[in-house]
């Protein structure tokens, strides 16, 4: 038979639970504190700020915080951090990966980082070089097929026209296709790389 617990055990239980609920409040905030220190440096990287004045304000506000909530403060800032880090829509990926290559290397000295933002930079580019590889090899495979329908259009209304791959719903199907794809292969490459930094940044 279990034994009853006693009233000063119920009341201990409840405290300790209490102060485990206050833990975890104060340990979400200070994330909340890290995300906001990164917006405020990006927002401030886009005004045309000097990164080292940027860093150096970052590292004074980081001093803010006792040694026991930096780590929290660090990691809701390096949560953010990755999130920017996605596959490029444009071919200015350099432009984009400066700023995060900024705000990493303002909260880390790992000697390492340099060098995993170097091959970000490489792995964007042969990215965006396979982007356009697909979509040439895609219009020369399709270049035939459009010419045939080209001619039964010509044949059915005696028109001449010139059909774009770009308004034609086949190659668009398959183009959409192929292009998911590669950017599945690639998610899941970056998503590898995004774990190699937030180790580097919260070693």
């Amino acid at each position: 038979m279990s034994r009853i617990k006693s009233a000063l055990e119920i009341a201990l239980e409840k405290t300790d639970n209490i102060q485990g609920n206050a833990e975890r409040l104060n340990q979400n905030e200070r994330r909340q504190d890290g995300k906001r220190l990164f917006a405020r440096f990006m927002s401030a990287m886009q005004d045309g700020q000097a990164p080292a004045e940027i860093t150096k304000e970052l590292k004074s506000s980081l001093k803010k915080f006792s040694g026991k909530d930096r780590p929290f403060v660090q990691e809701g800032y390096v949560e953010v951090l990755l999130s920017h880090l996605g596959l490029p829509h444009g071919s200015d990926q350099a432009t984009q990966l400066e700023p995060i290559k900024n705000a990493a290397m303002s909260i880390s000295s790992n000697g390492n980082l340099p060098l995993v933002f170097q091959q970000l930079e490489q792995f964007f580019e042969q990215y965006q070089q396979e982007k356009t590889q697909l979509l040439e090899n895609l219009q020369q495979q399709f270049a035939a097929r459009l010419r045939q329908k080209e001619q039964a259009y010509a044949q059915q209304t005696g028109q001449q026209v010139k059909l774009d791959p770009a308004s034609d719903p086949e190659f668009q199907q398959y183009l959409q296709k192929a292009m998911a794809q590669l950017n599945e292969y690639y998610q899941q490459a970056l998503t590898d790389m995004r774990d190699q930094l937030q180790q580097l940044l919260t070693a």
